[in-house]
């Protein structure tokens, strides 16, 4: 039971979290969401539990006052230096919370952009001008050149006094991705505690079980696409400390835009076979403390991942079924791998195509089918209804955990959106029968597609905004005075 100010009140958010040691479950983690507006006990049994932030004497309750002191230990007063002082000076004087005061910062990739964090910022200063919002980029990039001439000073180069100054002011970073960059960058240590909520848009659909890399970020709000996905992340025993406060089931702002690509492009000009592998761990190193970019491990040219994919990619058959279906085969590997792309030889009939141009929605668009092996970019062409097929001659390795995550709830043959082949000669039959049998996904795997997108009504964005600015007012209402 749980008793606040006195009575017996609901949690608002719970579940329990299953802790792991080689596979097997060891403890079972209940997480409870309650109000910190009044003192709070816990009776389990009927029985009251000591409840410490530290291990001390028995406390059998917490007062709102050590509550917030927590849960914010920088908010007291207290002796500054003359720096700290100075410091706090630049970041919160009258001119500069003019400028940026109460901003909503958002970013994609610290060095480019075109991904849910750009699409959400060109919703908010078209549907929302009132939000203060800025987009941050390495300055210099062929984004920032397009961004800059479009926004003007509402783009903001990362790195720079202007960032720190805005950092220092914001009450919302958004971003598609949430490496270390971008959550802690090391360039505003010199500021203290970071003051903004964080929005994870995600940069793909969630399959595998990556809770050990998602755990430790300092996530506020996390987008989440489909109902399965949902259920895998805020259910009762999974790995996740995340619970319904923190997830929402909105869709990314990346596929709003997607959709709207879509709808401009006929049948006919679908003309592409992407193929798209994603990367391997083994073959690009985790990136680095401080570091902004990963570079592509040495050998990786010579590595079964490279050989298989070029002689699929080579294929006398796979050739002559886009000839007669006059296809063109289209190679987009991972932005990861991309510095390799020049090295690879490719066949003179595969065209090589890249993230940078800020087209890639279009390609899925123009896409005949998809051809992929791990990565969440199956979403992407399952969102449009276009055909897909893996080729995982890889999976006991990826799957096993040597990969970023491992094995989730997805099941690839019973929830993925396509056949999925082991060997380079499975791979090239299910692409000619699929080139042959017509654009659209046959009526399993479109069945499939849409239990999992049961609502592409564009409105994706306007989602993520409202459940932004709900997050807000529950903050401001916690800083308020308590009754």
């Amino acid at each position: 039971e749980l008793v606040s100010g006195g009575k017996v009140v609901p949690a608002h958010h719970a579940k329990v979290r299953d802790l792991e040691y080689h596979g097997r479950v060891l403890l079972h983690e209940r997480i409870v969401w309650v109000s910190s507006r009044r003192s709070i006990r816990i009776r389990l049994n009927g029985a009251a539990l000591d409840l410490q932030f530290t291990i001390q004497r028995p406390n059998f309750a917490l007062s709102s006052a050590a509550i917030r002191q927590r849960l914010d230990p920088d908010g007291g007063p207290g002796p500054q230096s003359v720096r700290t002082r100075l410091r706090s000076w630049a970041t919160t004087s009258a001119p500069v919370r003019r400028r940026y005061g109460r901003a909503w910062v958002l970013m994609d990739r610290v060095h480019d952009a075109g991904d849910s964090g750009e699409i959400l910022f060109r919703y908010l200063r078209q549907a929302h001008p009132k939000v203060n919002a800025f987009f941050v980029i390495e300055p210099g990039t062929a984004d920032w050149r397009r961004l800059r001439s479009e926004f003007g000073g509402r783009v903001i180069p990362h790195g720079t006094r202007r960032w720190k100054l805005l950092m220092a002011n914001c009450i919302h970073l958004i971003s598609s991705h949430a490496d270390e960059p971008i959550v802690r960058p090391p360039g505003l240590r010199a500021i203290g505690k970071p003051r903004w909520r964080f929005t994870f848009l995600q940069h793909g659909v969630i399959k595998d079980d990556i809770a050990g890399w998602l755990n430790p970020k300092p996530i506020d709000l996390l987008v989440t696409n489909t109902p399965d996905e949902h259920a895998s992340i805020i259910g009762d025993h999974t790995r996740y400390r995340f619970t319904s406060k923190e997830v929402q089931l909105t869709g990314m702002p990346r596929f709003d835009r997607l959709r709207e690509v879509a709808e401009g492009v006929a049948e006919e000009e679908r003309t592409i076979v992407l193929v798209a592998p994603t990367w391997r761990h083994w073959l690009v190193p985790p990136l680095q403390a401080g570091s902004q970019r990963r570079e592509v491990a040495t050998g990786a040219l010579e590595s079964d991942f490279v050989r298989l994919w070029i002689e699929l990619l080579g294929s006398p058959l796979l050739e002559e079924a886009c000839r007669e279906a006059g296809l063109t085969i289209g190679f987009l590997p991972h932005p990861n791998l991309q510095p390799v792309v020049p090295q690879l030889q490719l066949p003179a009939h595969v065209q090589p195509m890249t993230f940078h141009d800020g087209g890639v929605q279009e390609l899925f668009a123009r896409a005949a089918v998809l051809v992929t092996d791990y990565s969440s970019m199956a979403f992407n062409a399952a969102y449009l209804d276009r055909p897909v097929v893996y080729f995982q001659f890889d999976r006991d390795r990826v799957l096993g955990g040597e990969h970023v995550g491992r094995k989730g709830y997805f099941e690839y043959e019973r929830d993925g959106f396509g056949p999925v082949a082991d060997t380079v000669d499975e791979a090239v039959l299910a692409i000619t029968e699929q080139i042959r049998a017509g654009k659209r996904p046959p009526a399993l795997y479109q069945a499939r597609i849409d239990a999992a997108f049961p609502q592409r009504d564009g409105k994706c964005s306007e989602r993520v905004v409202e459940q932004i600015m709900r997050s807000t007012r529950r903050a401001d209402e916690v800083a308020a005075p308590a009754d």
